[in-house]
């Protein structure tokens, strides 16, 4: 079952007792462990987060994929933008990720990922990116039409829908 970012299972052990585990997002996020705490940590800071920007949560699971331009994970600051996902991906989240400063000529509005070439575009299952940059996976409950700044420290700016700074670390 689902519960938050992560998937549960309960298994019955040889005496007929319940365990519970959920994936390993330390160590491999398609491995199961019976240490729920990463999986409950994430999952208390993505609603966290939530409820600090507005309230309102629109899921992402560990499952889903993200579409990542080059440079985000070795870029001091990225910005997350969440469209309605896109139609030829199923499992597509509505989050891409870019890194920051943006170059002029991929300046613009609209849907972040139409700035770049596709052929430079990769996708990604949002579970794995707890490894690489976990504060990233923190704001991914953020409904669609969301834009997010974030550096090593954290969350940066929070922009919503309407164009309104929800959150601002700087004021």
């Amino acid at each position: 079952m689902w519960w938050g970012f992560g998937y549960v299972k309960a298994e019955a052990d040889e005496n007929g007792e319940f365990r519970l585990s959920g994936l390993d997002f330390q160590a491999d996020p398609v491995v199961f462990t019976d240490d729920l705490t990463s999986m409950l940590r994430l999952r208390r800071r993505m609603q966290s987060v939530c409820l600090d920007a507005n309230g309102v949560e629109e899921r992402t699971y560990a499952s889903d994929e993200v579409l990542l331009a080059p440079g985000w994970d070795e870029s001091e600051r990225i910005r997350m933008t969440r469209t309605p996902f896109r139609a030829q991906n199923r499992d597509d989240s509505g989050w891409f990720i870019e890194p920051l400063p943006i170059a002029p000529e991929r300046a613009g509005d609209g849907d972040r990922a139409a700035a770049w070439p596709p052929e430079l575009l990769c996708w990604e299952r949002a579970g794995r990116l707890v490894a690489v940059r976990e504060e990233a996976v923190h704001v991914m409950n953020l409904p669609a039409g969301y834009t997010v700044d974030l550096d090593a420290e954290g969350m940066v700016q929070i922009v919503a829908d309407d164009g309104k700074v929800v959150f601002d670390r700087t004021g």
